[in-house]
């Protein structure tokens, strides 16, 4: 038995969670052990990404002027500066499909780093017998000897000039928490903003040129500190508001996502990278380290109108969201893999259809469960069989909140073998739906734990512990001093596999 204290203990319900769960929320209020450093955002650094490290190589996809020449070069950040790695290009530099726009994506990789170390990335340009280091950056290669992770998460991310003291702010009080690893929702790049495409008549070379510039004006791809950043999209990178499988310029946005965002595999940290010219239809990926697996799940690709809209039968709805592929894939990975596992959409697991009250019948927020229910259930079904641990990240809704899914909720969309939670992180940058005069601030939901609307992430702190998995969350807010808009602190013990469960399972 327990009890489950929030909102400073004038809401208590008792939880009945068995043998194999100890959920403890809303512990005091303290902020994590690090302080907040000096961020340097220069707009003097080239954009990149380091879209992939491990214990002893890192990758890194960069955005430069498609006429000059490069060398990059590595050095350990010690007294007497270490060996010089150089950098190797991966592949032939990235382009447009007709060579219009400026610039090019190249993709760089190091190996031969020593693990855990800091170093020193240097950008040299080659030009007229000349060279001349034109950008210096630092990053870690991965420490495997370390138990717990620090990351923070967020999506929806404008390019739009209303949100650039947003954008510098956010990215700026994220970068001074010290993540290890930064996780990405989607709307990364919004290629139909109004500031520049029409809605509707989005085109191929929009769909790069909005990406380019999407890249080059954000601050994270600008800092100086580089941090391990992995990434799924959502509608506005495809290129259409509320987009699908049928949306024309999916392909050509698959192609720009896999070119800034794309890694290849790397020992202690990813597998099942995406990678396009192997025919992978999705963006769908795992990253697996210190017994944390992230999976990245495209939840656009292969995604059909919502089942409220259509009359097709059961069975033919029954992939309309994921796609049979990425569900067998998915299941795949619980099989495969031991330890806790993080599911990250672009759009929410187990919410209810919010509908506006007036006007055309739509809806003002997707989700999985909403538009495609027949293969959540199905979905969900087989991720409980499998007697795996979980939590779920989403992002798309333009607030942030924390939502318990468990047994307690037995008949709804959130009900779980045990209490777990669906963290929802949104916007880092971008509009911010006020409700109107006399509406409430966020829409009903009986299990919503809290919530906040903000420029603003999610940071979390993940250990192993006696009792299981321990959770430190934080929702951060780009003008609110610390500590955090709301702290839980929450133990997960894992549920042994399914052949060894009870009638629970």
């Amino acid at each position: 038995m327990l009890d489950r204290v929030l909102d400073g203990g004038k809401m208590k319900r008792r939880v009945r969670v068995g043998l194999f769960v100890f959920l403890l929320l809303y512990l005091p209020w303290v902020t994590f052990a690090q302080e907040p450093q000096p961020v340097d955002l220069s707009y003097g650094h080239y954009p990149m990404i380091l879209s992939g490290i491990g214990p002893t190589e890192a990758h890194f996809n960069l955005l430069f002027p498609r006429n000059k020449t490069y060398r990059f070069e590595a050095q350990p950040l010690v007294e007497g500066g270490g060996a010089l790695i150089h950098g190797q290009l991966a592949g032939t530099p990235i382009h447009d499909p007709k060579g219009i726009l400026h610039d090019h994506v190249l993709k760089v990789s190091f190996k031969g780093l020593e693990p855990g170390t800091r170093y020193e990335l240097r950008v040299v340009e080659l030009f007229r017998g000349d060279e001349s280091v034109v950008d210096r950056r630092e990053f870690s290669s991965w420490d495997d000897s370390k138990s717990e992770l620090r990351f923070a998460t967020g999506s929806c991310i404008s390019d739009e000039m209303r949100y650039e003291a947003a954008r510098q702010g956010v990215v700026r009080k994220m970068l001074e928490r010290k993540p290890e690893l930064i996780v990405l929702m989607g709307d990364q790049v919004y290629v139909d903003a109004f500031d520049y495409i029409e809605r509707g008549k989005v085109s191929e070379y929009d769909i790069w040129a909005r990406n380019f510039r999407a890249f080059q004006t954000n601050p994270l791809f600008r800092s100086r500190d580089l941090v391990p950043t992995i990434v799924t999209w959502d509608d506005h990178d495809t290129g259409v508001d509320n987009g699908n499988r049928h949306t024309p310029t999916i392909g050509e946005a698959r192609k720009a996502f896999f070119a800034l965002f794309g890694s290849p595999d790397v020992p202690g940290f990813s597998s099942n990278a995406m990678q396009e010219d192997q025919g992978v239809l999705g963006v769908y990926r795992i990253v697996s380290l210190r017994g944390q697996h992230f999976v990245l799940l495209d939840n656009r690709s292969f995604r059909a109108e919502p089942e409220r809209e259509n009359q097709k039968s059961a069975a033919a709805r029954r992939f309309d969201h994921l796609g049979s592929v990425q569900e067998m894939w998915l299941l795949d990975q619980l099989k495969n893999y031991v330890g806790f596992f993080w599911l990250v959409s672009g759009d929410m697991w187990g919410s209810e259809p919010v509908m506006k009250e007036h006007g055309p019948k739509k809806a003002i927020a997707e989700g999985f469960w909403a538009d495609h229910p027949t293969q959540y259930r199905a979905v969900m079904d087989a991720i409980h069989g499998s007697g795996v641990a979980y939590a779920l990240i989403s992002g798309d809704i333009h607030f942030t909140q924390l939502v318990s899914h468990g047994p307690e909720w037995m008949g709804t969309p959130r009900h779980a073998p045990f209490p777990t939670i669906e963290i929802t992180a949104s916007p880092l940058a971008s509009i911010l739906f006020q409700p109107k005069e006399g509406q409430p601030e966020f829409w009903p939901d009986a299990q919503r734990i809290a919530a906040v609307r903000g420029y603003g992430f999610v940071q979390v702190n993940v250990a192993e512990a006696v009792e299981g998995i321990r959770l430190e969350i934080q929702a951060h807010i780009v003008d609110q001093a610390d500590p955090a808009i709301f702290h839980q602190k929450t133990i997960l013990m894992p549920p042994p596999r399914k052949d060894q469960c009870n009638e629970v399972f």
